[in-house]
């Protein structure tokens, strides 16, 4: 999709609720816009989803050891933030929501409010621009500037590298197709601006007192505090998709999991037994048991059973072979079909030339 037709789509669909979050503020519309662009998830015709996600398995592993003791502390939520997060609730925090892709770890000390908050569309731009002025977003700021405050919204540094090349130039050239958009916006019907207390009170108590971790799930089921990585990222954008055998600079690889297929039932049991590299079921081995123990005492005599055994194979020397080669071919290909459901499943988790795939033995 052009930047032009996706600053055409971010104005139709989103201007109002950008002029009501920069209402009063000393950020520009089009310098949200040109965030949206960047950061939004889309679909494949490009049109953009607002409850997409984006799962951060480096922020996960931070967070985790910030809890657990073995870090100090993590963009300065320290183990006292995060005691007695479960895991799926760091999986939250360590994801980022909503058309911003606000990262949720900001909601316990930054946005103060939960993560149904920032997955609430009414609410999503507010605390974007929160978020924009607790950085510290200038009054009249220049391109150069909005260009250092994009920057530091991605990398979390005026200075750091983007994980897309021409992320920066992108939210540039969007910004000034918005403002040329903006001459035609009708005058918009916005209410009085929302100070950032009342934003804030949402998930705070009269007295102003922070809200703790489990407050910050509020609004969420089971379902959706559980999320599992494949969900993660519900949507990408088009400079997230694989396309003609390349990927973009963007891409942040993800750990999968993918379980390995389930034993046999005959041979769940352990057994030293094999016939050409293949476990004897056990009911089989069994059964030789059963005539071994007879044969010890005395019921039967081996070599009858010997000579029964030899007749029966000369008598029907090629029924037997078909019939081994019929056992062996049948094992063979149940092997070889439980193998290529394995990389189907892994395939379909992720393609392994982009992921960390891990197989989780059964």
């Amino acid at each position: 999709m052009s930047l032009q037709r996706l600053t055409k789509q971010i104005f139709d669909r989103f201007d109002k609720r950008i002029v009501e979050a920069t209402n009063g503020t000393v950020i520009p519309p089009s310098f949200v816009a040109g965030l949206i662009a960047n950061e939004s998830g889309r679909d494949r015709q490009g049109s953009i989803v607002e409850a997409a996600t984006r799962f951060e398995p480096h922020v996960y592993r931070h967070l985790i050891n910030v809890r657990d003791g073995r870090r100090s502390s993590y963009n300065k939520l320290t183990r006292a933030d995060l005691a007695g997060a479960s895991d799926a609730a760091i999986r939250a925090l360590a994801t980022s929501w909503g058309i911003t892709q606000i990262m949720g770890w900001h909601v316990v000390r930054n946005l103060r409010c939960t993560v149904a908050d920032l997955r609430d569309p009414a609410k999503h731009l507010f605390y974007t621009v929160k978020l924009l002025q607790l950085n510290g977003f200038p009054a009249g700021a220049n391109e150069d500037r909005m260009d250092r405050e994009m920057r530091e919204w991605n990398t979390g540094s005026e200075t750091g590298k983007t994980y897309h090349a021409n992320y920066v130039p992108n939210a540039r050239t969007v910004r000034s197709l918005y403002r040329q958009l903006e001459k035609t916006r009708v005058s918009r019907v916005v209410g009085e601006r929302v100070s950032l207390d009342d934003i804030a009170s949402v998930s705070t108590d009269d007295a102003g007192h922070e809200v703790d971790v489990s407050a910050v799930f509020a609004g969420l089921t089971d379902d959706e505090i559980i999320l599992d990585l494949p969900q993660m990222q519900e949507v990408c954008s088009p400079d997230d998709l694989v396309l003609g055998g390349h990927v973009s600079n963007e891409f942040v690889p993800e750990d999968k999991v993918v379980d390995a297929p389930p034993k046999e039932d005959s041979t769940k049991k352990a057994t030293t037994v094999t016939v050409l590299g293949f476990a004897v079921p056990t009911f089989l081995v069994a059964i030789v048991t059963a005539i071994r123990d007879a044969v010890r005492e005395g019921f039967v005599d081996a070599r009858d059973i010997g000579n029964a055994v030899v007749g029966f194979i000369s008598a029907n020397q090629r029924y037997v072979f078909y019939g081994l080669a019929l056992v062996v071919v049948g094992m063979m290909l149940k092997k070889l079909y439980k193998q290529v459901t394995l990389w189907l499943s892994m395939w379909i988790a992720a393609r392994p030339d982009l992921h960390n795939v891990n197989v989780r033995p059964q």
